[in-house]
Protein backbone atom coordinates (compact mmCIF):
# COMPACT_ATOMS: atom_id res chain seq x y z
CA UNK A 1 0.00 0.00 0.00
CA UNK A 2 1.21 3.36 -0.96
CA UNK A 3 2.53 4.98 2.76
CA UNK A 4 2.12 8.54 1.54
CA UNK A 5 -1.73 7.58 0.65
CA UNK A 6 -1.57 6.27 4.04
CA UNK A 7 -0.80 9.14 5.84
CA UNK A 8 -2.74 11.78 3.81
CA UNK A 9 -6.47 9.15 4.70
CA UNK A 10 -4.92 9.17 8.41
CA UNK A 11 -5.19 13.27 8.42
CA UNK A 12 -8.30 13.13 6.91
CA UNK A 13 -10.04 11.08 9.76
CA UNK A 14 -8.16 12.18 12.73
CA UNK A 15 -7.76 15.89 11.66
CA UNK A 16 -9.79 17.34 9.20
CA UNK A 17 -13.52 15.18 9.50
CA UNK A 18 -13.22 16.32 13.31
CA UNK A 19 -13.11 19.81 12.41
CA UNK A 20 -16.75 19.38 10.50
CA UNK A 21 -18.42 17.39 13.55
CA UNK A 22 -17.53 14.13 12.75
CA UNK A 23 -15.72 11.72 15.43
CA UNK A 24 -12.70 9.89 14.66
CA UNK A 25 -13.42 6.00 15.04
CA UNK A 26 -10.54 3.49 15.04
CA UNK A 27 -12.38 0.74 13.52
CA UNK A 28 -13.47 3.39 10.85
CA UNK A 29 -10.08 5.08 9.97
CA UNK A 30 -8.76 0.69 10.16
CA UNK A 31 -11.72 -0.34 7.68
CA UNK A 32 -10.52 2.93 5.27
CA UNK A 33 -6.60 1.69 5.56
CA UNK A 34 -7.58 -2.06 4.64
CA UNK A 35 -9.84 -0.69 1.62
CA UNK A 36 -7.28 1.58 0.69
CA UNK A 37 -4.30 -1.35 0.52
CA UNK A 38 -7.52 -3.59 -1.55
CA UNK A 39 -7.96 -1.00 -3.66
CA UNK A 40 -3.80 -0.38 -4.57
CA UNK A 41 -4.03 -3.62 -6.21
CA UNK A 42 -6.45 -6.08 -7.18
CA UNK A 43 -7.41 -7.76 -4.61
CA UNK A 44 -11.05 -8.85 -3.27
CA UNK A 45 -11.75 -7.87 0.27
CA UNK A 46 -14.82 -8.84 2.11
CA UNK A 47 -15.57 -5.92 4.88
CA UNK A 48 -17.96 -6.71 7.34
CA UNK A 49 -18.27 -3.40 9.42
CA UNK A 50 -21.12 -3.54 11.47
CA UNK A 51 -23.61 -0.32 11.86
CA UNK A 52 -22.23 2.59 13.69
CA UNK A 53 -18.87 2.04 11.68
CA UNK A 54 -19.02 4.88 9.24
CA UNK A 55 -18.51 2.18 6.41
CA UNK A 56 -19.74 4.76 3.47
CA UNK A 57 -16.84 7.15 4.06
CA UNK A 58 -14.70 4.48 5.04
CA UNK A 59 -14.52 3.47 1.59
CA UNK A 60 -15.26 6.85 -0.13
CA UNK A 61 -12.46 8.15 1.16
CA UNK A 62 -10.07 5.64 0.13
CA UNK A 63 -11.43 5.71 -3.26
CA UNK A 64 -10.85 9.34 -3.94
CA UNK A 65 -7.57 8.80 -2.91
CA UNK A 66 -6.36 6.21 -5.07
CA UNK A 67 -8.50 7.64 -8.36
CA UNK A 68 -7.18 11.23 -7.85
CA UNK A 69 -3.47 9.89 -7.66
CA UNK A 70 -3.30 7.83 -10.19
CA UNK A 71 -0.68 8.89 -12.80
CA UNK A 72 -2.97 8.34 -15.83
CA UNK A 73 -4.29 10.96 -17.61
CA UNK A 74 -8.07 10.04 -17.41
CA UNK A 75 -7.97 7.29 -15.03
CA UNK A 76 -10.97 4.99 -15.13
CA UNK A 77 -14.09 5.68 -13.00
CA UNK A 78 -14.97 4.03 -9.42
CA UNK A 79 -18.34 1.90 -9.44
CA UNK A 80 -20.77 1.65 -5.81
CA UNK A 81 -23.17 -0.57 -6.12
CA UNK A 82 -25.38 -0.72 -3.42
CA UNK A 83 -28.93 -2.36 -3.11
CA UNK A 84 -30.90 0.74 -2.15
CA UNK A 85 -32.02 3.08 -4.23
CA UNK A 86 -32.22 5.53 -0.90
CA UNK A 87 -28.92 4.90 0.04
CA UNK A 88 -27.63 5.50 -3.59
CA UNK A 89 -29.29 9.05 -3.62
CA UNK A 90 -27.43 9.76 -0.38
CA UNK A 91 -24.34 9.11 -1.76
CA UNK A 92 -24.85 11.52 -4.73
CA UNK A 93 -26.88 13.79 -2.98
CA UNK A 94 -25.23 14.27 0.28
CA UNK A 95 -22.08 12.24 0.91
CA UNK A 96 -20.01 12.98 -2.18
CA UNK A 97 -20.94 16.97 -2.60
CA UNK A 98 -19.85 17.25 1.33
CA UNK A 99 -16.99 15.16 1.20
CA UNK A 100 -15.79 16.82 -2.23
CA UNK A 101 -16.29 20.48 -0.36
CA UNK A 102 -14.36 19.47 2.61
CA UNK A 103 -11.11 18.31 0.46
CA UNK A 104 -11.26 20.89 -1.57
CA UNK A 105 -11.47 23.16 1.39
CA UNK A 106 -8.13 21.49 2.77
CA UNK A 107 -6.42 20.96 -0.72
CA UNK A 108 -6.93 17.24 -0.73
CA UNK A 109 -8.50 17.23 -4.34
CA UNK A 110 -7.73 20.04 -6.77
CA UNK A 111 -11.94 19.76 -8.55
CA UNK A 112 -14.96 19.09 -7.51
CA UNK A 113 -16.10 15.41 -6.90
CA UNK A 114 -18.22 14.23 -9.74
CA UNK A 115 -20.29 11.06 -10.05
CA UNK A 116 -23.81 10.28 -11.74
CA UNK A 117 -26.15 7.53 -10.74
CA UNK A 118 -26.76 4.84 -13.46
CA UNK A 119 -30.86 3.55 -13.81
CA UNK A 120 -32.28 1.48 -16.76
CA UNK A 121 -34.08 3.27 -19.15
CA UNK A 122 -37.15 3.07 -18.26
CA UNK A 123 -36.67 5.10 -15.63
CA UNK A 124 -36.56 8.14 -17.75
CA UNK A 125 -38.61 10.20 -19.73
CA UNK A 126 -38.77 9.54 -24.07
CA UNK A 127 -39.43 13.10 -25.89
CA UNK A 128 -41.18 11.04 -28.05
CA UNK A 129 -43.63 9.13 -26.29
CA UNK A 130 -44.25 11.96 -23.73
CA UNK A 131 -45.13 13.93 -26.39
CA UNK A 132 -47.55 11.78 -27.87
CA UNK A 133 -48.97 10.48 -24.64
CA UNK A 134 -49.50 13.92 -24.04
CA UNK A 135 -51.62 15.00 -26.93
CA UNK A 136 -53.83 12.67 -26.12
CA UNK A 137 -53.88 13.12 -22.35
CA UNK A 138 -57.43 14.37 -21.00
CA UNK A 139 -56.62 17.90 -19.20
CA UNK A 140 -56.19 16.08 -15.68
CA UNK A 141 -53.59 13.58 -16.70
CA UNK A 142 -51.90 17.08 -18.97
CA UNK A 143 -51.46 18.77 -15.47
CA UNK A 144 -49.85 16.07 -13.98
CA UNK A 145 -47.61 15.58 -16.88
CA UNK A 146 -46.21 19.38 -17.23
CA UNK A 147 -43.80 19.24 -15.19
CA UNK A 148 -42.27 16.46 -17.09
CA UNK A 149 -42.14 19.08 -20.35
CA UNK A 150 -39.60 21.20 -18.46
CA UNK A 151 -35.97 20.53 -20.24
CA UNK A 152 -34.21 19.88 -16.65
CA UNK A 153 -36.38 17.01 -16.09
CA UNK A 154 -35.37 13.65 -16.53
CA UNK A 155 -35.68 11.30 -14.05
CA UNK A 156 -39.13 9.83 -13.76
CA UNK A 157 -38.56 8.20 -10.08
CA UNK A 158 -38.46 12.02 -9.46
CA UNK A 159 -41.83 12.91 -10.80
CA UNK A 160 -45.11 12.95 -8.26
CA UNK A 161 -48.91 12.71 -8.83
CA UNK A 162 -48.14 10.23 -11.77
CA UNK A 163 -49.59 6.47 -12.02
CA UNK A 164 -47.58 3.93 -12.82
CA UNK A 165 -49.23 3.40 -15.94
CA UNK A 166 -48.78 7.10 -16.88
CA UNK A 167 -45.03 6.50 -15.99
CA UNK A 168 -44.93 3.41 -18.57
CA UNK A 169 -46.49 5.06 -21.29
CA UNK A 170 -43.97 8.32 -21.38
CA UNK A 171 -40.71 5.97 -20.01
CA UNK A 172 -37.60 5.22 -22.75
CA UNK A 173 -39.04 2.12 -24.08
CA UNK A 174 -36.71 -0.59 -25.98
CA UNK A 175 -33.81 0.38 -28.64
CA UNK A 176 -33.54 4.72 -29.57
CA UNK A 177 -34.05 4.75 -33.24
CA UNK A 178 -31.68 7.02 -35.14
CA UNK A 179 -34.87 8.21 -37.18
CA UNK A 180 -36.20 8.66 -33.89
CA UNK A 181 -37.39 12.99 -34.96
CA UNK A 182 -36.92 13.99 -31.33
CA UNK A 183 -33.37 12.71 -31.07
CA UNK A 184 -31.51 16.14 -31.58
CA UNK A 185 -33.29 17.11 -28.04
CA UNK A 186 -33.29 14.12 -26.03
CA UNK A 187 -32.29 14.55 -22.73
CA UNK A 188 -32.25 10.91 -21.97
CA UNK A 189 -29.51 10.91 -24.83
CA UNK A 190 -28.12 14.03 -23.70
CA UNK A 191 -27.99 11.93 -19.68
CA UNK A 192 -26.14 9.41 -21.28
CA UNK A 193 -23.12 10.77 -22.84
CA UNK A 194 -22.18 12.58 -19.55
CA UNK A 195 -23.23 9.18 -17.95
CA UNK A 196 -20.66 8.03 -20.32
CA UNK A 197 -18.02 10.32 -19.87
CA UNK A 198 -14.75 8.73 -18.12
CA UNK A 199 -14.16 11.94 -16.48
CA UNK A 200 -16.76 10.63 -13.50
CA UNK A 201 -15.07 10.04 -10.01
CA UNK A 202 -17.83 7.67 -8.98
CA UNK A 203 -20.81 5.49 -11.45
CA UNK A 204 -23.47 4.94 -8.98
CA UNK A 205 -26.05 2.44 -9.91
CA UNK A 206 -27.65 -1.39 -8.41
CA UNK A 207 -26.77 -4.53 -7.91
CA UNK A 208 -28.48 -5.33 -10.94
CA UNK A 209 -27.38 -2.51 -13.15
CA UNK A 210 -23.95 -3.62 -12.38
CA UNK A 211 -24.45 -7.05 -13.38
CA UNK A 212 -26.20 -6.52 -16.27
CA UNK A 213 -23.01 -4.79 -17.24
CA UNK A 214 -20.74 -7.86 -16.49
CA UNK A 215 -23.30 -10.09 -18.58
CA UNK A 216 -23.34 -7.61 -21.79
CA UNK A 217 -19.20 -7.49 -21.17
CA UNK A 218 -19.32 -11.55 -20.66
CA UNK A 219 -21.03 -11.59 -24.38
CA UNK A 220 -18.88 -8.96 -26.34
CA UNK A 221 -21.80 -6.49 -26.13
CA UNK A 222 -21.23 -2.72 -25.41
CA UNK A 223 -20.72 -2.29 -21.72
CA UNK A 224 -23.45 -0.26 -19.90
CA UNK A 225 -20.73 1.45 -17.83
CA UNK A 226 -17.53 2.73 -18.76
CA UNK A 227 -14.50 0.69 -18.30
CA UNK A 228 -14.22 0.79 -14.52
CA UNK A 229 -10.86 0.71 -12.05
CA UNK A 230 -12.42 -0.44 -9.00
CA UNK A 231 -16.07 -1.75 -7.96
CA UNK A 232 -17.46 -0.94 -3.93
CA UNK A 233 -20.72 -3.52 -3.49
CA UNK A 234 -22.14 -2.00 -0.56
CA UNK A 235 -25.27 -3.56 0.79
CA UNK A 236 -23.17 -6.99 -0.34
CA UNK A 237 -25.83 -9.34 1.88
CA UNK A 238 -28.36 -8.71 -1.21
CA UNK A 239 -25.61 -9.54 -3.74
CA UNK A 240 -26.15 -13.35 -3.83
CA UNK A 241 -30.48 -12.61 -4.75
CA UNK A 242 -29.38 -9.91 -7.38
CA UNK A 243 -27.14 -12.90 -9.13
CA UNK A 244 -29.65 -15.35 -8.60
CA UNK A 245 -32.41 -13.15 -10.66
CA UNK A 246 -29.85 -11.46 -13.38
CA UNK A 247 -28.52 -15.22 -14.11
CA UNK A 248 -31.30 -16.49 -13.53
CA UNK A 249 -34.32 -17.49 -16.26
CA UNK A 250 -38.12 -17.20 -16.06
CA UNK A 251 -41.08 -18.23 -18.52
CA UNK A 252 -44.30 -16.18 -17.92
CA UNK A 253 -47.52 -17.61 -18.99
CA UNK A 254 -48.99 -13.84 -19.55
CA UNK A 255 -46.27 -13.17 -21.65
CA UNK A 256 -46.96 -16.02 -23.88
CA UNK A 257 -50.51 -15.55 -24.10
CA UNK A 258 -50.17 -11.89 -24.64
CA UNK A 259 -47.59 -12.00 -27.28
CA UNK A 260 -49.81 -14.33 -28.97
CA UNK A 261 -52.82 -11.68 -28.25
CA UNK A 262 -50.89 -8.97 -29.50
CA UNK A 263 -49.97 -10.62 -32.67
CA UNK A 264 -53.45 -11.30 -33.74
CA UNK A 265 -54.15 -7.81 -33.24
CA UNK A 266 -51.68 -6.14 -35.18
CA UNK A 267 -52.17 -4.30 -38.56
CA UNK A 268 -50.39 -4.06 -41.74
CA UNK A 269 -50.68 -2.40 -44.89
CA UNK A 270 -53.58 -3.32 -47.52
CA UNK A 271 -52.94 -6.48 -49.17
CA UNK A 272 -50.65 -7.90 -46.88
CA UNK A 273 -51.62 -11.49 -45.82
CA UNK A 274 -51.85 -12.22 -42.22
CA UNK A 275 -53.30 -15.61 -42.03
CA UNK A 276 -49.93 -17.63 -41.43
CA UNK A 277 -49.16 -15.26 -38.49
CA UNK A 278 -52.69 -15.63 -36.69
CA UNK A 279 -52.18 -19.30 -37.21
CA UNK A 280 -49.07 -19.12 -35.09
CA UNK A 281 -50.44 -16.74 -32.74
CA UNK A 282 -52.98 -19.45 -31.95
CA UNK A 283 -50.18 -22.36 -31.51
CA UNK A 284 -48.32 -19.95 -29.27
CA UNK A 285 -51.00 -18.95 -26.62
CA UNK A 286 -52.00 -23.49 -27.15
CA UNK A 287 -49.24 -24.59 -26.88
CA UNK A 288 -48.16 -22.43 -23.98
CA UNK A 289 -51.06 -23.02 -21.64
CA UNK A 290 -50.11 -26.98 -22.54
CA UNK A 291 -46.92 -26.71 -21.30
CA UNK A 292 -47.82 -24.90 -17.54
CA UNK A 293 -50.81 -27.66 -17.33
CA UNK A 294 -48.05 -30.55 -18.20
CA UNK A 295 -45.54 -28.96 -15.64
CA UNK A 296 -48.42 -28.46 -12.88
CA UNK A 297 -49.38 -31.90 -12.94
CA UNK A 298 -48.07 -32.74 -9.49
CA UNK A 299 -48.40 -29.42 -8.16
CA UNK A 300 -50.91 -29.45 -5.13
CA UNK A 301 -54.54 -27.58 -5.37
CA UNK A 302 -54.26 -24.79 -2.95
CA UNK A 303 -56.33 -25.44 0.47
CA UNK A 304 -56.06 -21.77 1.99
CA UNK A 305 -57.11 -18.09 0.51
CA UNK A 306 -53.71 -16.77 1.03
CA UNK A 307 -52.97 -16.81 -2.28
CA UNK A 308 -48.88 -17.66 -1.37
CA UNK A 309 -46.45 -17.46 -4.44
CA UNK A 310 -44.01 -20.18 -3.52
CA UNK A 311 -41.79 -21.92 -5.24
CA UNK A 312 -43.56 -25.60 -6.66
CA UNK A 313 -40.98 -28.39 -7.68
CA UNK A 314 -41.97 -29.84 -11.38
CA UNK A 315 -39.95 -31.79 -13.74
CA UNK A 316 -38.95 -31.13 -17.90
CA UNK A 317 -39.37 -34.54 -18.97
CA UNK A 318 -39.23 -36.25 -22.55
CA UNK A 319 -42.72 -34.92 -23.40
CA UNK A 320 -42.79 -31.48 -21.65
CA UNK A 321 -38.88 -30.82 -23.04
CA UNK A 322 -40.24 -31.64 -26.66
CA UNK A 323 -42.93 -29.11 -25.95
CA UNK A 324 -40.60 -26.71 -25.27
CA UNK A 325 -38.24 -26.93 -28.12
CA UNK A 326 -41.53 -26.93 -30.38
CA UNK A 327 -42.86 -23.33 -28.28
CA UNK A 328 -39.45 -21.86 -29.23
CA UNK A 329 -39.28 -22.34 -33.10
CA UNK A 330 -42.62 -21.26 -32.92
CA UNK A 331 -41.77 -18.20 -31.21
CA UNK A 332 -38.82 -17.36 -33.58
CA UNK A 333 -41.36 -18.54 -36.67
CA UNK A 334 -43.60 -15.65 -35.24
CA UNK A 335 -40.79 -13.20 -34.92
CA UNK A 336 -39.23 -13.42 -38.05
CA UNK A 337 -42.88 -13.33 -39.85
CA UNK A 338 -43.31 -9.38 -38.09
CA UNK A 339 -40.16 -8.34 -38.95
CA UNK A 340 -40.69 -9.35 -42.51
CA UNK A 341 -44.36 -7.69 -42.80
CA UNK A 342 -44.82 -3.88 -43.63
CA UNK A 343 -46.87 -2.44 -40.48
CA UNK A 344 -48.78 0.51 -40.71
CA UNK A 345 -47.07 3.94 -38.97
CA UNK A 346 -49.16 3.68 -36.16
CA UNK A 347 -49.00 0.02 -35.89
CA UNK A 348 -45.09 0.09 -36.14
CA UNK A 349 -43.92 0.46 -32.59
CA UNK A 350 -46.29 -2.23 -31.54
CA UNK A 351 -44.96 -4.79 -33.49
CA UNK A 352 -41.27 -3.62 -32.75
CA UNK A 353 -42.30 -3.86 -29.06
CA UNK A 354 -43.67 -7.14 -29.43
CA UNK A 355 -40.26 -8.42 -31.58
CA UNK A 356 -38.61 -7.46 -28.55
CA UNK A 357 -40.87 -9.65 -26.19
CA UNK A 358 -40.94 -12.42 -28.56
CA UNK A 359 -36.74 -12.36 -28.22
CA UNK A 360 -36.90 -12.12 -24.38
CA UNK A 361 -39.61 -15.40 -24.69
CA UNK A 362 -36.96 -17.43 -26.60
CA UNK A 363 -34.50 -16.18 -25.04
CA UNK A 364 -36.02 -17.75 -22.02
CA UNK A 365 -37.21 -21.42 -23.81
CA UNK A 366 -33.45 -21.21 -25.31
CA UNK A 367 -32.64 -21.65 -21.41
CA UNK A 368 -34.82 -24.47 -20.44
CA UNK A 369 -34.49 -26.15 -23.44
CA UNK A 370 -30.75 -27.09 -21.21
CA UNK A 371 -32.65 -27.40 -18.45
CA UNK A 372 -29.90 -30.08 -17.03
CA UNK A 373 -27.92 -26.70 -16.17
CA UNK A 374 -30.75 -25.88 -14.04
CA UNK A 375 -32.55 -25.68 -10.81
CA UNK A 376 -35.88 -25.08 -12.01
CA UNK A 377 -39.44 -24.20 -10.31
CA UNK A 378 -43.36 -23.26 -11.12
CA UNK A 379 -44.69 -20.59 -9.15
CA UNK A 380 -47.89 -19.38 -8.16
CA UNK A 381 -49.93 -16.12 -9.06
CA UNK A 382 -52.27 -14.00 -6.51
CA UNK A 383 -55.33 -15.73 -8.01
CA UNK A 384 -53.60 -19.28 -7.57
CA UNK A 385 -52.98 -20.22 -11.11
CA UNK A 386 -49.72 -21.33 -12.02
CA UNK A 387 -47.77 -18.46 -13.55
CA UNK A 388 -44.19 -18.51 -14.26
CA UNK A 389 -41.40 -21.42 -14.69
CA UNK A 390 -38.11 -19.91 -13.31
CA UNK A 391 -34.42 -21.22 -12.90
CA UNK A 392 -30.78 -20.26 -11.73
CA UNK A 393 -27.85 -22.16 -12.76
CA UNK A 394 -26.84 -25.08 -11.00
CA UNK A 395 -22.92 -23.22 -11.64
CA UNK A 396 -23.96 -19.80 -10.24
CA UNK A 397 -20.53 -19.67 -8.03
CA UNK A 398 -18.30 -20.66 -11.10
CA UNK A 399 -20.22 -18.41 -13.73
CA UNK A 400 -19.69 -15.04 -10.94
CA UNK A 401 -15.96 -15.84 -10.42
CA UNK A 402 -15.67 -16.08 -14.16
CA UNK A 403 -17.11 -13.11 -15.27
CA UNK A 404 -16.73 -10.95 -12.51
CA UNK A 405 -13.91 -12.02 -9.50
CA UNK A 406 -11.63 -12.60 -12.16
CA UNK A 407 -11.88 -9.12 -13.77
CA UNK A 408 -8.59 -7.34 -13.23
CA UNK A 409 -9.86 -4.70 -10.70
CA UNK A 410 -10.44 -4.52 -7.07
CA UNK A 411 -13.64 -5.40 -5.11
CA UNK A 412 -14.44 -4.59 -2.00
CA UNK A 413 -17.63 -6.05 -0.70
CA UNK A 414 -19.19 -4.82 2.48
CA UNK A 415 -22.13 -4.51 4.97
CA UNK A 416 -23.37 -4.93 8.57
CA UNK A 417 -23.89 -8.64 7.57
CA UNK A 418 -21.67 -10.73 5.79
CA UNK A 419 -20.15 -13.13 8.00
CA UNK A 420 -22.16 -16.70 9.38
CA UNK A 421 -21.35 -17.75 12.67
CA UNK A 422 -18.01 -15.36 12.27
CA UNK A 423 -17.03 -16.89 9.17
CA UNK A 424 -17.38 -15.67 5.49
CA UNK A 425 -17.37 -19.74 4.28
CA UNK A 426 -20.87 -19.67 3.48
CA UNK A 427 -21.45 -16.22 1.65
CA UNK A 428 -17.79 -17.35 -0.29
CA UNK A 429 -19.52 -20.66 -1.63
CA UNK A 430 -22.70 -18.76 -2.91
CA UNK A 431 -20.80 -16.09 -4.67
CA UNK A 432 -18.01 -18.23 -6.14
CA UNK A 433 -15.40 -16.14 -3.90
CA UNK A 434 -14.39 -19.65 -2.59
CA UNK A 435 -12.44 -20.14 -6.30
CA UNK A 436 -10.38 -16.87 -5.78
CA UNK A 437 -7.10 -17.27 -5.16
CA UNK A 438 -6.29 -17.18 -0.83
CA UNK A 439 -3.57 -14.37 -1.64
CA UNK A 440 -6.04 -12.30 -3.50
CA UNK A 441 -8.94 -12.54 -1.19
CA UNK A 442 -9.17 -10.93 2.28
CA UNK A 443 -11.38 -10.37 4.89
CA UNK A 444 -12.40 -8.17 8.01
CA UNK A 445 -14.35 -7.36 10.35
CA UNK A 446 -15.16 -4.70 12.63
CA UNK A 447 -17.79 -4.33 15.44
Amino acid sequence: MNQQLSAVLRGIFNEILPQYGFVPRGNQTELAEEILAALSSSDVLLAEAEVGTGKTLAYLIPAVLTRRSSKTESPAPIVIATSSIALQRAIELDCIPKLSEILLGHGVISTPLTCVLRKGKSHFVCERRLGHFYFFADDETKSALKPLLHCGFLDLDAAKNLTPHQKHAVCVAGLCGRGCPRRRECRYLRYLRQARSVGQDFQICNHNYLLADVLRRAKKLPPLIPDYSAVVLDEAHKFADAARQMYGCGLLLADVVDAANTARELTFVPGVATAEMRTLAGKLRSKGELLFRLLGKKVPEITDESGDAERFATAIREKTDRLIRALKKDVDALAELIESKPSTSRCAPKAAELCRTLEQISDGLARFSRHGELVYWLERGAGGELTALRGIPKELGKMLHRDLWSMRVPFVLTSGTLAAAGSFDHLKRKLGLDRVSPQKLHETAKP
